[in-house]
């Protein structure tokens, strides 16, 4: 067996350490939920992409809650995305800072650019603003079907005891 100077076995020892020391901060990291940057860059690009193929409401799976609220809650966001048909998006540019993200994408068929703001919500990325988001108001809910009736708004019911009909609904 071949013996180490005490220089040799020093300099081994420092290595094994330091080696020791980078494996333990790279656990405490991913115990801790950190992601590195290409990570993060990689869900963000499949997020964006996903959106763009999402047909309809099923693009509202890909929203964060403030874009959701924005839109009027989940049921709000089904209507204002009814109807709209995927897209295939390609990926521009993508920059990760932290918590948020921003992604551009093109879409392939209209060959404009569009940017997107992402927020890493519960460990997921997940888009919080988009081209317009800020303008749609949160979508109305449908007229009544022919027939249907709906309840009156409130305010427009008679005071308590007053049974008497309003003039231009009076009996004949």
């Amino acid at each position: 067996m071949k013996e180490l100077a005490p220089s040799n076995l020093t300099s081994r020892c420092s290595r094994v350490a330091l080696l020791l020391a980078a494996l333990a901060a790279g656990a405490t990291l991913a115990a801790c939920g950190g992601e590195s940057e290409e990570e993060a860059t990689q869900e963000v690009e499949d997020v964006a992409i996903g959106y763009g193929e999402s047909d309809g409401a099923e693009a509202c799976d890909f929203l964060s809650a403030s874009a959701l609220d924005q839109l009027g809650g989940e049921s709000g966001c089904t209507r204002q995305f009814e109807g709209v048909p995927p897209a295939e998006f390609e990926i521009i540019d993508v920059t990760v800072e932290e918590d948020t993200a921003t992604a551009t994408v093109e879409n392939v068929e209209s060959e404009q650019e569009i940017e997107l703001e992402f927020v890493d919500e519960d460990g997921e990325w997940k888009i919080s603003s988009f081209p317009g988001l800020e303008t749609i108001a949160p979508a109305e809910p449908p007229p009544p079907a022919d027939g249907e009736t709906t309840a009156p708004d409130a305010g427009t019911t008679a005071p308590e005891g007053d049974t008497t009909a309003p003039e231009d609904e009076a009996a004949p």
